[in-house]
């Protein structure tokens, strides 16, 4: 029954959304001007050495909105040496040292992307000032963290399997995802080109449709949904004020990223289903 629900949430966001890029064109007209008005006077303001909350939030939409695309690597890597890492504390050789040296490398992978990203994109909107190799030390020192973090971590079997389970499936969302968006930009008709750091804003959706579909947030799926696609949409905004992306921009990654988790809540159901049909069957037997 939860499933039934999560699905028609997301159809009809994504109702929502089919009609926001049907009338989206009329809305870019009336909106262009504004915002382009309204980020000249931050830009200046900045230039100014006063605050602008609208300046900050188009830089911040640059910096995070792409975050959680990365964030699939390092938490399966981190579930991936969590069990292992514990033996080189006991000085011991590892069980399986492949699999904690492969996750090291997704937590490091990982890390360094989305370092550079952020910091890249502080630096360019004149936040900071930090050059391309600090930006690789900087996610070499927080992978590092995270390595630690999983060596002196204790997590049961189940939790560590769920973990994989969430990483995995976020890792194959946020590529597909990307798929999609490029190909979208390069064939979409109607000069609608989806906005990419919305996209990957969107795909913090799949931790929060994890959450929804898990007993613990039972009652709770469409508040959870819902601050997914309120992150997602608040980047989508920051584009819009840096004049990066448009309203339909916009829409349509919110889009892609509705239909794509509807689809992945539909295929984990169903993966659910047959699993709970397996256990169950050695009860009957029995």
């Amino acid at each position: 029954m939860r499933t039934v629900r999560t699905l028609c949430i997301l159809l009809a966001a994504a109702a929502v959304l089919c009609v926001c890029l049907i009338f989206g064109e009329k809305a870019d007209a009336f909106l262009a001007p504004v915002l382009q008005q309204l980020q000249s006077e931050a830009a200046a303001q900045h230039a100014a050495g006063e605050f602008s909350v609208w300046y900050l939030w188009g830089v911040l939409a640059d910096a995070l909105g792409p975050l959680p695309a990365f964030a699939g690597l390092p938490v399966l890597g981190w579930c991936m040496c969590c069990g292992e890492g514990r033996h080189l504390l006991a000085r011991s050789r590892l069980k399986r040292p492949a699999r904690f040296f492969v996750g090291a490398v997704l937590i490091t992978a990982g890390c360094i992307a989305a370092g550079c990203t952020v910091l890249g994109a502080l630096t360019a909107g004149g936040l900071l000032s930090v050059g391309a190799f600090p930006r690789i030390l900087w996610g070499i020192a927080a992978a590092a963290a995270v390595i630690l973090w999983s060596m002196l971590s204790t997590r049961s079997t189940a939790q560590l399997q769920a973990g994989q389970a969430l990483g995995g499936i976020w890792c194959v969302f946020s590529v597909v995802l990307l798929g999609i968006i490029l190909l979208l930009q390069a064939f979409a008709p109607g000069g609608v080109s989806p906005s990419g750091h919305t996209a990957a804003a969107g795909t913090l959706a799949v931790l929060v449709l994890a959450c929804a579909l898990s007993e613990a947030f039972e009652d709770d799926e469409a508040a959870w949904l819902l601050a997914g696609f309120v992150f997602a949409a608040a980047a989508g905004f920051g584009r819009m004020l840096t004049q990066g992306c448009s309203l339909r921009d916009v829409c349509a990654a919110l889009l892609a990223a509705a239909l794509l988790l509807a689809v992945t809540a539909a295929v984990f159901a169903l993966l659910l289903e047959r699993r709970a049909k397996r256990s169950a069957k050695p009860k009957a037997n029995g």
